[in-house]
């Protein structure tokens, strides 16, 4: 590949003294940068992964004007797990049939206030850092901070001290109560 570049610089050095023009800016314009695959993520069904997971699929999948119908729903498909694929695994596989789907999913899993839930109860339930090392004070932070910038990315009216205050009072309730 070094050799074909070089070639073609070259090439085009020696083209452009013929030409007596210089250009020292231009590049080859077929020299191509090849980006690495991008996986797309699973989804199996907890609501703190949802907004991740909706925005790289829609991104990547739903918005690809090159895919059909048919191949964004065997996208979604091989995407979901569990308790998701179970929800749209019955519809037949069409291009009229991928909308349907992926709207079933983004109605069951973009719930705002379960989201937030899921993180809260998340912070409520910190690990305990065992030795005082450097590693796990920096992971108990990262465990915090990624749970408040989720939190924060929702854009709740709720302020967090009342999710917090009402999840500390909710866990103390019994099951008839809570419900």
């Amino acid at each position: 590949m070094k050799a074909k570049v070089n070639n073609l610089i070259e090439g085009s050095h020696s083209s452009r003294h013929s030409d007596n023009v210089s250009s020292p800016s231009s590049v080859p314009a077929c020299v191509e940068l090849r980006l690495p695959v991008i996986n797309l993520p699973s989804f199996h069904g907890q609501y703190e992964a949802w907004i991740h997971f909706h925005d790289t699929f829609h991104g990547l999948i739903v918005k690809n004007d090159r895919l059909s119908n048919i191949q964004r729903f065997h996208y979604l498909l091989s995407s979901l797990k569990g308790e998701p694929h179970q929800l749209i695994q019955n519809l037949p596989i069409s291009g009229a049939n991928f909308p349907i789907a992926w709207e079933t999913v983004c109605r069951r899993y973009t719930n705002k206030k379960l989201i937030a839930t899921q993180h809260v109860n998340s912070l409520l339930s910190l690990p305990s850092c065992q030795k005082a090392t450097a590693a796990d004070l920096r992971q108990l932070s990262n465990h915090v901070t990624s749970n408040l910038n989720a939190l924060e990315s929702l854009q709740l009216e709720t302020p967090l001290h009342e999710m917090l205050l009402q999840q500390l009072i909710l866990d103390k309730l019994d099951s008839s109560t809570r419900k």
